[in-house]
C-alpha cells in the first residue's frame, strides 16, 4: 500500500533514457531501491500497478519491457514468513 509520505525520484541521467513516462517511473522506483548494488526491491504486480496508475497486467509487462531493454533483473524467491513466492527487482545501470 502506497503512503503519502513515499515518493519517487528520477535522477538526470534516467530522463536520457527516454522512457515512456511510466517506464521511467518504475525504473526510477527499482533503482532507487536496488542502486547499493546489494538490495533488491521487493513487490507484486498490484503494488506496483498501484504507484505506476495501471493494471496488473500492464505492470507486468513493463517488468519485462525493462528486463527486454537490459535495465532490470528480477528473481522469485519464496518469503516463508509470507508463505507465497514474492518478486525481487533491482536496476542494472546502463
Amino acid at each position: 500500500m502506497k503512503r503519502y509520505e513515499d515518493y519517487v525520484v528520477i535522477q538526470a541521467w534516467q530522463r536520457d533514457l527516454q522512457l515512456p513516462d511510466k517506464l521511467e517511473k518504475l525504473y526510477a522506483m527499482i533503482w532507487n531501491i536496488s542502486k547499493d548494488g546489494r538490495s533488491r526491491m521487493r513487490a507484486t504486480s498490484s503494488y506496483i500497478a498501484e504507484w505506476c496508475h495501471c493494471s496488473q497486467r500492464h505492470a507486468q509487462r513493463m517488468i519485462y519491457a525493462l528486463e527486454d531493454m537490459g535495465l532490470v533483473a528480477h528473481d522469485v524467491v519464496f518469503d516463508r514468513r509470507k508463505g507465497c513466492n514474492i518478486t525481487e527487482f533491482w536496476a542494472i545501470i546502463p
